[in-house]
């Protein structure tokens, strides 16, 4: 983070390749480095493959669930085609 911010590097974009199997915490550490990114892309199928997590206490706490699956299903039902809360204003967003 210093680096970046020492050089003035502003990241614009973040893409997040394998959201669905990426763990929350993952993904949410680009994010943290993009406060004015101005479009977030989340590319992946959380429906086929979930994030390895070989901790059961870990996976209880629910980090065998991405970032991209909570924020898809949240409200909705899962396949059923609509954004959920989580992701609500920003489909669309920027394009």
């Amino acid at each position: 983070t210093e680096m970046l911010q020492q050089q003035g590097v502003e990241l614009r974009q973040v893409i997040v390749d394998e959201a669905g199997t990426t763990p929350e915490p993952e993904a949410l550490c680009p994010l943290t480095l993009a406060r004015e990114a101005n479009r977030i892309v989340f590319v992946g199928d959380y429906r086929q493959l979930r994030p390895v997590v070989k901790s059961r206490d870990a996976a209880a706490l629910g980090l065998g669930r991405s970032l991209f699956e909570r924020l898809s299903t949240s409200g909705g039902q899962p396949g059923d085609g609509k954004v959920g809360p989580g992701l609500a204003g920003l489909e669309g967003r920027g394009a």
